[in-house]
């Protein structure tokens, strides 16, 4: 479950992909994490007991989002999924497997650069969110627990885990 060539083969993985245009700041950090080696970021569909979904709120997309970021350097792809979570949520999770792979490019001024993105599944019977979301420098503005779904960045495959 770490290694991207080997979720790419898991039965049930969907694959897919995704262009994003994105102010000149955000690019700019996304072409610098990118070119340090770190070209993969993971993100966690959570479930709890009741079939609800754990969202973000961020300073950078519009709307509520799965929890998750970049995977950092010697980090696996399962270790980065369950800590972004926690650092953004103050929730522990038991991660389930992953059911996306997505090759995202994002774009400013007809100039691209691309990455891998990975969608996991995970629950918990943790409800609680903490107080203090994100690291220093991270905008996490809020996370919640939805019933309903609004509209986030893969709706559709976060939709499908749940079922």
């Amino acid at each position: 479950m770490n290694n991207l060539t080997a979720i790419r083969r898991w039965e049930g993985v969907r694959e897919g992909t995704r262009t994003f245009s994105v102010p000149a700041e955000n690019f700019a950090t996304i072409k610098e994490t990118i070119e340090s080696g770190r070209d993969k970021w993971v993100g966690v569909a959570v479930v709890d007991d009741d079939g609800r979904v754990l969202l973000v709120e961020n300073g950078w997309s519009d709307g509520w989002i799965v929890p998750g970021g970049t995977v950092e350097m010697n980090e696996t792809l399962a270790d980065a999924a369950v800590r972004e979570v926690t650092e953004e949520t103050g929730v522990s999770v038991e991660l389930d497997r992953p059911f996306l792979v997505e090759y995202q490019t994002f774009t400013h001024d007809n100039t691209e650069i691309s990455g891998y993105f990975v969608l996991f599944g995970a629950t918990t019977s943790e409800t609680e969110i903490g107080a203090d979301l994100g690291i220093e420098g991270e905008t996490i503005h809020d996370a919640r627990w939805f019933t309903d779904l609004p509209e986030i960045t893969h709706h559709e495959a976060v939709e499908s885990y749940r079922e």
